[in-house]
């Protein structure tokens, strides 16, 4: 069943990707407003929330605190920062930073091996801080249309980003570092 639901997922996140690629080919485009983009994302995303749930209930590897942090940030951004920030670059290069995220994460839990492996571990290295200050960015430019709680929980979510990204960033190299390694030293062993 799990493995189905990745083939799904990496198929789903392939086909966003495609379709940010046609809208964002026109310039001033309410990215997330355009057809397809805030309802896929939402589902991709409920997904990627499941396997936190089985980080959380100890089926599949991964660190439950970051990944709580991580889509705990994707889910306030959709509803409450994207609506406002459609037509801002944020949008569109936060949504560009997920899609390849997930793309570059997805084979590794279908396929396994030091190729899959290799995407997985190195590609947030450079899509996460890609994806954590667009998002920052996109909050900066959404709160002048707040106000209230969500306007603090925006400011709020700028500090997270940068700080606790930077944090995140760390634990993402110490990790990626540590399974790479472990995995290399798996393929030495069977030459």
């Amino acid at each position: 069943m799990w493995t189905a639901l990745n083939v799904f997922a990496l198929v789903g996140w392939l086909a966003l990707g495609a379709r940010l690629c046609i809208v964002c080919r026109q310039d001033s485009v309410d990215v997330w407003s355009a057809a397809y983009i805030a309802p896929s994302v939402y589902l991709l995303e409920f997904l990627c929330c499941l396997e936190v749930g089985r980080i959380a209930v100890g089926s599949l590897k991964g660190n439950l605190g970051l990944g709580i942090a991580i889509h705990y940030i994707r889910c306030f951004v959709m509803a409450v920062i994207f609506p406002l920030t459609g037509t801002h670059v944020a949008c569109r290069v936060a949504l560009f930073a997920w899609v390849l995220t997930e793309v570059c994460r997805y084979p590794y839990y279908i396929f396994g091996g030091r190729i899959a492996g290799v995407l997985r571990y190195l590609t947030p290295l450079a899509t996460f801080p890609m994806g954590a200050g667009a998002e920052a960015y996109a909050c900066t430019v959404a709160m002048e249309s707040l106000d209230g709680a969500l306007k603090v929980l925006a400011a709020l979510q700028v500090a997270v980003n940068i700080f606790g990204g930077a944090y995140g960033w760390v634990l993402m190299l110490k990790r990626s570092q540590r399974e790479l390694s472990s995995t290399k030293k798996q393929s030495d062993k069977k030459r």
